[in-house]
């Protein structure tokens, strides 16, 4: 068994599963990265991975019919709720 297809195993059985998708593009890639950057930009999406991933399981636990964004969102239905009050916490949370 090579390296790699040891290095598979253990990225699938710790359940790293962004790594091992964005792995190969690594390693055909560009080659002046330092091994840390690419373990630092491997780890970044992984996380990201992570998140987006705990977000829909947590919209679909909680059984919403559908989803909803700020975008969808009637502001003349609701004509209380200040609009640029919430774009500017939304583009907040966002730049975070």
């Amino acid at each position: 068994m090579t390296a790699y297809t040891e290095l598979e195993n253990n990225l699938e059985a710790l359940k790293l599963n962004a790594i091992r998708e964005y792995l190969p593009n690594y390693l055909e890639g560009d080659k002046q990265l330092s091994l840390a950057e690419i373990l630092k930009q491997l780890t970044d999406k992984e996380l990201n991975y992570r998140k987006q991933r705990s977000a829909r399981m947590s919209i679909h636990t909680a059984h919403f019919p559908y989803q909803k964004e700020i975008k969808d969102f009637d502001f003349n239905f609701q004509p209380s709720v200040d609009k640029e009050k919430i774009r500017q916490i939304v583009k907040f949370k966002l730049n975070i």
